[in-house]
């Protein structure tokens, strides 16, 4: 698979020595996907930014259907050890809920471009702007700059200060 600036999913289909063409649609073509990636399940997930939904691929009906309607401008997609789905937003750090409802959000004020667990459980966020960020998912504390916790308020007043 691969992204396309122009608008969906393309897919070389190497048998036929040509691109299959995924369209992604939420009322409206999402034109922007920015992000692909499989899970442990083998599922494939898509996220579109510029208003773009995240969306989920049908193997059955070898289609991308929205996840959840409501969740935009998805820039990146990450899971955890346990297996739980997480997503990153202009603004917010997403806990993804299973079946597209009951996602927890998590204010980070900055793009956020990379989420990533290391070998000892520690959550780390990269962000446009704010730098890389520490994690506490259990306590939702955003952790900065040697491990001084703050705030999201806190980050965005400093980086004005900048």
């Amino acid at each position: 698979m691969d992204r396309n600036l122009r608008g969906g999913i393309n897919r070389f289909d190497r048998r036929r020595q040509s691109f299959i063409r995924y369209r992604c649609f939420n009322q409206r073509e999402d034109r922007f996907i920015w992000k692909l990636y499989i899970d442990t399940e083998g599922t494939l997930w898509a996220g579109g930014c510029m208003g773009g939904s995240l969306y989920k691929y049908n193997r059955e009906a070898d289609r991308f259907e929205v996840f959840d309607p409501a969740l935009r401008d998805v820039l990146t997609i990450s899971e955890d050890r346990s297996g739980q789905l997480w997503a990153g937003t202009y603004q917010k750090l997403v806990k993804l809920g299973k079946n597209g409802t009951g996602h927890q959000f998590y204010d980070i004020n900055f793009s956020v471009r990379a989420i990533y667990e290391d070998v000892s459980r520690q959550f780390w966020i990269g962000t446009e702007g704010g730098g890389l960020l520490k994690f506490e998912p259990e306590k939702g504390n955003i952790c900065a700059d040697h491990g001084e916790r703050r705030t999201a308020e806190q980050l965005r007043a400093e980086y004005r200060r900048r």
